[in-house]
């Protein structure tokens, strides 16, 4: 209920700064509301949940594992034009009684060719040499090798992929003034030799013929997948086009650099010659010199 509040403040103010503003100038700039804002979670209309488990419906959000028809967005299969179905990782949009997300019973990165891969619902992606994925979505715009593929975008990861927390948000400076990353702006865009993530920061209000803003730019670097997790870590580039963001906005804005462990949907790179039964078989053996070197003392 205190969530919902908040959002209906933020909702107040920006409409009325909206109102004042026009009554000032014929001149503004607005930023898309619309959506499912609730549990915590701000999802633009129609858009699929960066982890899989919502889709937005009318501002409505709907669970993909339990509400039939969610997973596909509303439809009896995928939309034209639409790659992905919306699931969590490690699951999968089954048609049956209904049509919801279910686990897998199977590893979408033990497939090695991409008619395999389509059988089991997994999705090929040609970069890196071709593997077999969960889900395009844990990926992020560097997984493009090529300027073509990159600007093509064929997977939508500058709107949805990891990294776009960012797009369509709502962000205060340290003076509390307002900014927004408009959805639109979210997108993958070729830099030197690098696929990268790119978005705009602009004021939520403005009262000039051309917009002030400035364009955030993240390489991110993705370590080995283990056990379903790996080390991500990034880079940054801001360049300022009549704005240049005090501290706090840049950290509201998530533009800056780090790095965090994610979850990862299959392990894209394995270790050579490294199976999890191996994993097994290692951690016994070195159960094993222990117990035995604690006998001989």
């Amino acid at each position: 209920m205190r969530s919902e509040i908040y959002v209906l403040i933020v909702l107040f103010v920006a409409l009325s700064l909206g109102i004042v503003s026009a009554q000032s100038s014929s001149i503004t700039s607005d930023f898309d509301i619309e959506g499912c804002h609730a549990e915590g979670i701000d999802l633009a209309e129609g858009a699929c949940s960066a982890d899989g488990n919502y889709w937005c419906d009318n501002g409505e959000l709907k669970d993909t594992l339990s509400v039939d028809k969610a997973c596909y967005y509303g439809k009896s299969a995928l939309p034209l034009g639409v790659t992905t179905a919306c699931c969590p990782s490690g699951y999968y949009c089954e048609s049956g009684t209904t049509i919801v997300c279910v686990l897998k019973t199977f590893s979408c990165g033990d497939n090695a060719n991409k008619n395999d891969c389509d059988d089991d619902t997994c999705y090929w992606i040609e970069e890196e040499g071709g593997f077999c994925a969960d889900r395009p979505t844990d990926f992020s715009c560097s997984l493009y090798e090529t300027e073509e593929m990159c600007e093509g975008d064929f997977w939508n990861l500058g709107r949805i992929g990891f990294g776009t927390e960012a797009c369509n948000e709502y962000f205060v400076n340290g003076d509390g003034v307002g900014f927004v990353a408009p959805h639109g702006d979210c997108k993958c865009v070729w830099a030197g030799s690098d696929c990268v993530l790119n978005y705009n920061v602009k004021p939520d209000i403005s009262d000039i013929e051309i917009p002030k803003y400035f364009s955030c730019f993240k390489n991110f670097t993705s370590g080995f997948c283990i056990n379903d997790v790996q080390d991500v870590s990034w880079t940054v580039r801001l360049i300022d086009h009549g704005i240049f963001p005090d501290t706090v906005l840049e950290s509201n804005s998530l533009c800056t650099a780090g790095s965090a462990i994610r979850g990862c949907g299959e392990p894209v790179v394995r270790l050579p010659g490294f199976s999890f039964l191996a994993l097994i078989l290692s951690i016994c053996m070195i159960g094993l010199y222990y117990v035995f070197r604690k006998e001989e003392f």
